[in-house]
């Protein structure tokens, strides 16, 4: 985490990673192994050919949207 609050652009993209995952199994997919752990640096190096370049704050806040 840098000095900001923000997360790196590593642990950003995990982060990312790790909530698309758990959105598709609330939603009943079923999430191999593999997608737990190759997946996240085939993510991460798909980011990097895109140029993806964001940061993502640190810490978390509530969700504005009530949960459905």
């Amino acid at each position: 985490m840098s000095a900001a609050g923000f997360l790196s652009q590593e642990e950003s993209a995990a982060a990312l990673y790790r909530l698309a995952l758990a959105i598709a199994e609330e939603h009943g997919a079923h999430v191999p192994d593999t997608a737990m752990t190759v997946g996240p640096y085939a993510f991460m190096a798909e980011l990097r050919r895109l140029g993806w370049s964001q940061n993502l704050p640190a810490r978390r806040r509530p969700s504005a949207r009530p949960p459905v």
